[in-house]
């Protein structure tokens, strides 16, 4: 039997979302501008963005944008490790299809408040981005986006700190695109989120979404940095007004004005570089973009050269009049690698005639998703005596539709497995406030959940002293690794007492 002194019960829920698309004859976009009381547009394109709605917690407050290509936007929410893990947007009636999630952050302006969070963004329940220091000092790092297939009407956005300030967004833009934009083979579905790493105008000089270049909402409102050389002495730009034939077609819908300037090696550097770097074992989506505007380059055979990622060729004996069919007549080439180390080099080498010339560039990390077919919880719990030492721990998967019932479901298996050991004296610790608030308040349980309060509130009385206290997620992070572990073995599991 167990010693009748005090036990500590730590419980959590861990969610894996597990995710066809459609067309429509206008694509679907919403807007929030977060921590807005009021739908406001923006100049100079008159955009609309909806007050703020969907948050499951957090607080609003007023925002300083990080970058000047940030939304003009006065107000944003933070989500304070104090208030616990309720730290996610939720937008539901979305359509089914493809999308284009994009998620701007922002610097809560009070002195008093960290000047740079970092935080972790999830998207549909994967984690696609980790905010590094210094990102509020670069233009494309003041947002993160990707394309994810949605196929249950919702889109879920989570934040996470990683210890350093509170997760801050400044505005958040779902924006339907073409059901087969960016397909890059048959491995790419619903299994699969692009996270945009890069994308380059190459030859420009300022940075432009597709909107200010006029692009065609299909297209979903793409950034394109500017790029205006690749290294000093190493390149030179050009441009063209001339029209190009074959941008803007389906299903990708790329702005004219993308072909209209150009980056091109010269004589003293042939090799047309451009290094970047990448989080390494991972696979990239690779997009480059070429149209002939060279005015000294006037038919097939003139310009060729190889494209080679890493020091491997991907694309041998580029001639673009000849594989676009003529002059200013956009191409796009796209492969897929694997990288494993942390840079990303991509070199277009002459074989014959004029030197190598490039438009644009996009590079996608390729990350595996969750599932949203399914909904799956892993539920995890840690009895430890007064002192902190762990005596016995759980971990199960259950499967159902709603998180509050998983939540209480991990409560009373802790409460089972508590009273079961012998235990007497008990505190009960969890980071599902709303249920703590129930057992402590009397407060009312929503319907779905009151058989399982009733269940927990019998197993409490059957201890001699108990206590039900919330706790923040960061402060119950071994029971949430529980939890997960439940979800990656698909099993139930009880460890032994720890002597």
């Amino acid at each position: 039997m167990m010693p009748k002194h005090l036990i500590i019960l730590l419980l959590t829920l861990s969610l894996a979302l597990f995710p066809s698309s459609s067309s429509q004859p206008e694509p679907f976009a919403t807007r929030l501008s977060c921590g807005a009381r009021y739908n406001v547009r923006t100049k100079p394109t008159n955009t609309l963005w909806f007050s703020d709605f969907g948050y499951t917690g957090g607080r609003p407050a007023n925002a300083t944008r990080p970058s000047y290509i940030s939304p003009p936007l006065k107000t944003l929410r933070y989500f304070p490790l104090s208030d616990g893990p309720e730290n996610c947007y939720n937008i539901n009636k979305v359509p089914n299809g493809h999308y284009s999630v994009r998620i701007f952050f922002g610097l809560v302006a009070d002195p008093n408040f960290e000047n740079e969070p970092l935080f972790e963004v999830s998207v549909e329940g994967t984690q696609i981005n980790s905010l590094r220091s210094g990102w509020s000092s670069h233009d494309d790092e003041s947002f993160t986006e990707a394309l994810v297939i949605i196929t249950d009407g919702s889109v879920s956005l989570c934040f996470h700190s990683t210890g350093h300030g509170d997760p801050a967004i400044l505005s958040i833009e779902i924006l339907q695109v073409d059901d087969k934009a960016y397909y890059f083979g048959p491995q790419q579905g619903q299994g699969i989120i692009l996270r945009t790493s890069r994308r380059l105008n190459c030859g420009a000089m300022k940075p432009k979404f597709d909107q200010d270049y006029s692009g065609d909402p299909w297209g979903g409102d793409r950034f394109w940095n500017p790029i205006p050389t690749f290294g000093q002495s190493s390149d030179q730009a050009i441009s063209t007004k001339n029209s190009i034939k074959q941008a803007s077609v389906s299903p990708n819908f790329y702005p004219e004005i993308l072909y209209q300037t150009a980056l091109l090696s010269t004589d003293s550097q042939p090799d047309l570089s451009y290094t970047m770097y990448v989080d390494p074992n991972r696979n990239y989506s690779i997009w480059l973009h070429f149209a002939e505007i060279d005015p000294e380059v006037t038919g097939e055979g003139q310009r060729i050269f190889d494209i080679l990622i890493n020091g491997d060729i991907a694309f041998k004996d580029v001639d673009i009049i000849h594989m676009s069919g003529d002059r200013f007549t956009a191409i796009v080439l796209n492969v897929t690698v694997a990288v494993n180390g942390r840079t990303l080099t991509l070199t277009m080498h002459p074989t014959k005639g004029s030197q190598a010339i490039i438009n644009a560039i996009e590079v996608f990390g390729v990350i595996i998703a969750e599932s949203k077919t399914l909904l799956e919880e892993g539920i995890g719990g840690v009895l430890s005596d007064s002192s902190g030492q762990c005596i016995m721990s759980f971990s199960e998967m259950l499967e159902g539709d709603s998180s509050i019932i998983a939540e209480a479901q991990a409560i009373r298996s802790g409460l089972f497995l508590a009273s079961n050991a012998g235990v007497q004296r008990l505190v009960l610790k969890s980071d599902a406030k709303a249920l703590i608030d129930v057992i402590n308040m009397n407060v009312t349980a929503v319907c779905e959940v009151v058989p399982l309060i009733l269940d927990i509130k019998q197993l409490l009385s059957s201890f001699c002293h108990v206590s039900c206290q919330y706790i923040p997620w960061v402060l119950n992070r071994e029971a949430h690794h529980l939890a997960k572990g439940a979800l990656r073995v698909n099993v139930a599991s009880v460890s032994g007492f720890v002597q």
